[in-house]
């Protein structure tokens, strides 16, 4: 079980197309910064479910809803994932 966290947009590098070809079941992908953006392109071939950082969605895609395969989460969170997962790789 390892915790992918992504920084940059799939527009921005190619951080999260490598970060997809590794990720496993039992993973999570946790989308921060920029990389919320990813969420909005349909072509990506994204896990059932995406994490991304509340307080990087709001300022950057405000008034928009999160696709129905994203869930928004907090800094707290972020934490419990962090314990939860024995491992973790940034991808930037």
């Amino acid at each position: 079980m390892c915790l992918h966290l992504v920084y940059r947009s799939s527009g921005q590098s190619n951080a999260l197309a490598q970060c997809l070809a590794v990720y496993a079941p039992g993973d999570a992908l946790l989308l921060l910064g920029d990389a919320v953006y990813s969420l909005l392109d349909t072509t990506l071939n994204l896990p059932q479910t995406v994490l991304a950082l509340g307080n990087d969605w709001e300022p950057r895609l405000k008034g928009l809803q999160p696709p129905k395969n994203a869930k928004l989460i907090d800094y707290a969170t972020w934490l419990d994932l962090a314990i939860a997962h024995p491992q973790s790789v940034t991808w930037a």
